[in-house]
């Protein structure tokens, strides 16, 4: 196995030839590069199936030799040697698929541990048998769905989820036990170090991942980052390891991203649940996480924080928001808030973390009120002026009350809509009209639209007088008929082409709908029989 080392300092190349014990790792040959051009000549020429590329080297970057060779059909496994403050393509990185990412100063036992993993995946990737899909993809895919199991979006029902598990082939299912690790740490002292914000969160991100799950990628981890704090909500499945091997892990990534990355996370490990009960699980770990977010480095189980809190109980009344959201009283909605902001600056204690606390607690009480009226908080975080307020909400107190009116002003103009609302369906429709052709369900639709999915199906159903998969199917029968006519092309095609990935079941319901298979129906109006 060849293996491939590009960086502009000499010494750092050699340094790494002369520590690696290429008999062990059963590297025979490696090749050298001083700058990016010279690398991608080699690696046309040579083939490595392991390549070490600085990102900041002469005439193009690491990231364009990255680029370079996947455009050009070569999969081979790619790191990144980087001093973080260059690393300014992350998202890029992912995109062409890097297998990870050493920072300089080179630790040897981590880079031994990662050429390892990448040799290892070499040799799967040459036994094409063995593998069906870019890794890159199918951790994408991983990721997506949980985060839909994770935010609700399909619900707790275990055979729903079965379903939508199977068919994305991800290998687990909706009974699989999992502890759920969330991880919330202040990025401040990085950014002040001057880590770039994107940079950050993938480095944060990968090295949760790595080391709670053994896994290089970013499949069990969901983030979500604010503008001081970044979370992450990592599934680990239960038969990876043991609680207190967990509980070590956790202490181990707190240590390696202080010292890496210059953030100490706080973690709180979840007891075993089975996949689908997560969306009722995982918001009571993640809101405990945030409560105790400034607690850096401590690693706790989610059953022994109940009494960590202290005074850090919420003075908010969740009942009376509701009910000033329901009698439309702005007035008294802002004096309240601002007595408890001035209930937390007079009070002895961690004011931040309190400040944390409401702004949490606010979004949850406007969340479920939003939920129960069949509408989605998404809609409004989403809006480029609340995600700013969003952002700088934990500020100051100034700052938490600008927030929390504005969050109770759009609330109001959401709920106002719904009432008045009589094109959420002409929506939906347009919708379905635009995207018929894709894999599109009830939930996505319902996304779109910031509804619930059930609220979707019973008002589509009742001002359409049929369900959403017959309309759906309606569209796609209607445009498999013109395709029958206006081309030659194979039935399975046809199928594909309008959204069907089984042909069978596109002949099930063509027959239904037509009376007929596709063939007959081609037959008949070609030769004359339509009526």
């Amino acid at each position: 196995m060849k293996l491939l080392i590009c960086d502009d300092d000499i010494s750092t190349v050699d340094v790494i030839q002369n520590q690696l014990n290429c008999q062990e790792l059963g590297i025979t040959k490696i090749l050298r590069a001083y700058n990016g051009e010279a690398a991608k000549t080699i690696i046309m020429e040579e083939s490595p199936e392991l390549i070490l590329c600085d990102i900041g080297m002469p005439k193009c970057s690491g990231i364009e030799v990255l680029r370079h060779i996947r455009e050009h059909g070569n999969d081979s496994q790619f790191a990144f040697l980087t001093c973080y403050e260059s690393f300014e393509f992350a998202r890029e990185a992912i995109r062409y698929g890097v297998s990870n990412y050493l920072s300089k100063p080179i630790d040897f036992e981590e880079l031994n541990a990662a050429l390892h993993r990448m040799i290892q995946t070499a040799k799967a990737k040459s036994q094409p048998w063995k593998m069906t899909e870019d890794e890159g993809l199918v951790d994408s895919r991983i990721n997506n769905i949980l985060r839909q199991i994770n935010n609700g979006f399909l619900g707790t029902n275990r055979e729903r989820i079965d379903g939508v598990l199977r068919r994305n082939r991800v290998g687990f299912n909706a009974d699989s036990l999992w502890r759920v690790v969330c991880s919330s740490a202040d990025m401040t002292p990085a950014l002040k170090d001057g880590w770039r914000r994107e940079l950050l969160v993938f480095s944060f991100t990968r090295l949760v991942e790595e080391v709670l799950t053994d896994h290089i990628g970013a499949a069990y981890t969901i983030v979500n980052m604010g503008d001081r704090f970044v979370r992450t909500t990592c599934y680990v499945a239960k038969d990876n390891c043991t609680e207190a091997e967990l509980l070590q892990k956790c202490r181990k990534m707190a240590q390696l991203c202080e010292m890496n990355i210059n953030v100490t996370p706080v973690s709180i490990v979840g007891d075993p649940i089975a996949l689908y009960q997560s969306s009722d699980v995982v918001p009571q770990i993640d809101a405990r996480c945030r409560k105790l977010r400034l607690k850096s480095g401590a690693v706790y189980l989610m059953r022994e924080t109940e009494n960590l809190e202290g005074n850090m109980t919420s003075p908010l009344d969740d009942q009376e928001v509701i009910l000033l959201i329901k009698t439309r009283n702005r007035e008294k909605f802002t004096d309240m808030v601002t007595m408890v902001l001035d209930k937390i600056t007079h009070t002895q204690g961690d004011s931040d973390s309190m400040i944390a606390m409401l702004h949490h607690d606010l979004q949850q009480v406007f969340s479920n009120c939003l939920r129960d009226n069949h509408l989605s908080i998404r809609s409004i975080l989403e809006d480029e002026q609340m995600r700013i307020l969003d952002t700088n909400a934990t500020r100051s107190s100034e700052d938490m009350l600008l927030f929390a009116q504005a969050l109770y002003d759009k609330t109001l103009e959401k709920l106002q809509e719904l009432a008045d609302s009589t094109d959420i369906i002409a929506s939906v429709k347009k919708y379905i009209q635009e995207n018929f052709r894709e894999d599109i369900d009830r939930d996505t639709i319902a996304a779109m639209a910031y509804i619930t999915p059930n609220y979707l199906s019973k008002r589509f159903r009742t001002e359409m007088g049929l369900n959403l998969r017959e309309y759906i199917n309606q569209l796609r029968i209607e445009e498999a008929k013109r395709l029958l006519l206006s081309t030659n092309d194979a039935v399975s095609e046809i199928a594909s082409k309008v959204g069907y990935a089984n042909i069978s079941y596109f002949s099930t319901v063509f027959r239904k709908q037509c009376g007929m298979s596709p063939i007959d129906w081609r037959n008949k109006m070609t030769s004359g029989g339509a009526k």
